[in-house]
């Protein structure tokens, strides 16, 4: 017997010494005599499983073929073709035994767009590519807040213009790379004479045309001082090329402005590419960008401004890159008061830099490129229009440009939102359209002013829409976004209709041309798609057919592709058969095919939508 108990004690020790092995230290035996439980709490070990379909085939829910490097899906759409993981995907592969944060128990709510967490600290994910992050098959542009560096793909890279002109101070805090080099054209220009179109009297009749109907929209150009030196260099026969340049460009864009119109009445005027050619000579007879001067930036930025508009589908940054830079090395980025210049020529040149701001802003929500300028690294002050009709425009440009630029860093940045920046932003936006987009009821306004004051709506509802639209990808984004942006959509299309349909603003068809109703048109189709049959959704239908009624007379707007996504929502909101989807590239149609900015958003595997 002593035998027998001697060997069952030296079992029991030997499970509890397995117990203590594997149960971590825990003396617990199983009801099962002879076996010890395992403690099997452990870290879970993730999958480190690469993407399969692209991007956008997965925003979309398509079947992908998995093609590189542009699947077949996105090549028939003209897509961009992204197989990049998200932030979250790569994170996991550099730490694959970091523990997934448990999901919310009923903290969801039924709706995407109805509640969110009260807390203002709470971030908003938008799983998104991160337009300031280089990398592979990705479009984009890196500031830093000393830097004016760009770094575009499909383009070529070049050393700086030149060592001497490159402050120490600028480049020696980053490491980026320098801007596409400006590349002077010849033009086939005889040398001689240069200044002898300066005799022609087309000159006056298109510098006219641009005080009346051009200077209103970037008043960069003192026009009284302009004509007068106009009169001094035809008498002397003589004018420098930095002169000769501003000419060229204003003549280049009063052209432009005429042809827009439809007043060309005379074949005679001399063809826009010609006034360009010549400016561009003039530029390069001024060593401009090597020696710059206020005079030639403001005949570049007139050379540069037809980027602005967001149907412009052509990508090319160098000029406006190289402009900018040449603005901050005169200093246009600090206040012209720190340097006691006197209030006429102070106030120019607040103009000037707020309207090269104001372009460089309106190319990056065109082509969802992060602004090269940072918010944080310029203290001009804003402008006053001062009861003067041509600096209003101006005056809530540069108002708008300041939130937008705060827009493009805080929400469509690397960073990820919170709600309380969230907030902060919509305050502040709307408190500029309280203060800018005033509702003038006024009878007998003169077609300039009302011209103007429905320009000063559609910027503010542009700001508004640009902020809120992110409702469409993320399910935790504020509830009152979307009737925000769906009524800040309806109020862009109906200035813009007012002013395209009213016959007296015809001569200013140049400036409207830098506005564009598709995308917030897009932005109301997208939203029947994924919230079909809406209590808005009634109001959107005739804002959307207004639109397309209106626009279909111009041949200048291709409705045709947005006619497929407008085939898709009437469809989803069982407005036409659903036989109307079975087409692949109605199926396929999405707001991204419209907004660069909307498709630089991702979706996240655990919070895929309907599109």
């Amino acid at each position: 017997m002593s035998g027998s108990n001697n060997h069952l004690e030296s079992k029991r020790v030997e499970q509890d010494s397995v117990a203590r092995l594997h149960g971590g230290g825990k003396r617990k035996l199983s009801n099962v005599p002879g076996f010890a439980r395992l403690d099997l709490n452990r870290r879970r070990i993730m999958r480190n499983r690469e993407i399969q379909a692209c991007y956008q085939c997965r925003s979309r829910k398509t079947k992908c073929d998995q093609s590189k490097p542009r699947c077949q899906k996105c090549l028939a759409h003209h897509r961009t073709c992204s197989y990049q993981a998200s932030d979250a995907e790569i994170g996991d592969l550099f730490d694959p035994f970091k523990k997934s944060d448990p999901p919310p128990i009923n903290d969801q709510p039924a709706s995407p767009y109805e509640g969110a967490p009260q807390k203002m600290d709470a971030t908003v994910r938008l799983n998104q590519l991160g337009h300031l992050r280089a990398g592979n098959n990705i479009q984009s542009r890196y500031y830093s807040s000393l830097s004016w560096m760009t770094a575009t793909e499909n383009f070529e890279v070049t050393t700086p213009l030149s060592g001497e002109e490159i402050s120490s101070d600028v480049t020696g805090s980053c490491e980026l790379a320098s801007p596409p080099g400006y590349v002077q054209r010849h033009v086939n220009i005889p040398a001689e004479n240069l200044d002898a179109f300066l005799q022609n009297h087309e000159v006056d009749y298109l510098i006219s045309w641009y005080s009346n109907h051009c200077h209103f929209w970037h008043p960069i150009f003192d026009i009284f001082k302009i004509t007068k030196s106009l009169h001094t260099f035809r008498r002397q026969q003589k004018a420098p090329p930095t002169f000769l340049a501003q000419v060229a460009a204003i003549c280049y864009t009063a052209t432009c402005s005429i042809t827009a119109s439809g007043e060309l009445r005379s074949p005679s005027l001399t063809p826009a590419s010609t006034w360009r050619n010549m400016t561009e000579l003039f530029l390069s007879l001024s060593d401009y960008p090597l020696r710059p001067c206020l005079d030639t930036v403001r005949a570049a930025y007139l050379l540069a401004t037809p980027s602005s508009a967001e149907e412009n589908a052509f990508l090319d940054p160098g000029p406006l890159c190289v402009l900018l830079r040449v603005a901050q090395s005169l200093g246009l980025h600090r206040d012209p008061s720190s340097f006691g210049l006197p209030r006429c020529e102070a106030d120019l040149k607040r103009v000037l830099w707020w309207s090269i701001h104001a372009l460089e802003v309106s190319y990056s929500v065109s082509h969802a490129l992060p602004p090269i300028v940072h918010h944080g690294t310029f203290d001009v002050k804003v402008i006053n229009s001062e009861g003067r009709s041509y600096r209003k425009l101006i005056s809530t440009i540069s108002r708008v440009s300041v939130v937008m630029s705060k827009i493009l860093y805080e929400i469509y940045g690397t960073r990820q939102p919170i709600y309380a920046v969230i907030r902060k932003l919509g305050e502040e936006a709307a408190q500029t359209c309280t203060d800018e987009a005033e509702d003038h009821q006024l009878p007998h306004i003169a077609a300039l002013d009302r011209f103007i004051d429905l320009s000063q709506r559609m910027c503010c509802s542009k700001m508004v829409y640009i902020l809120h639209q992110p409702f469409l990808r993320s399910t935790q984004w504020p509830r009152d976004s979307r009737p925000r942006a769906i009524r800040a959509c309806q109020d862009y299309i109906e200035a813009f209709l007012a002013s395209f349909t009213d016959p007296a603003l015809t001569c200013y068809r140049w400036v409207l041309n830098h506005f564009n109703a598709i995308h917030p048109c897009a932005i109301l189709l997208q939203d029947l798609i994924q919230n079909p049959l809406s209590a808005e959704s009634t109001t959107i239908r005739v804002t959307v057919e207004a639109c397309f009624s209106t626009l279909s007379t111009d041949l200048h707007y291709n409705l045709m592709r947005l006619s497929t996504l407008r085939s898709k929502a009437w469809a989803t909101n069982q407005w036409i058969p659903e036989e109307s989807m079975a087409s692949a590239s109605v199926l396929d149609a999405s707001l991204s095919d419209w907004d660069p900015l909307f498709a630089s958003l991702m979706w996240d595997d655990f919070s895929l939508q309907g599109i």
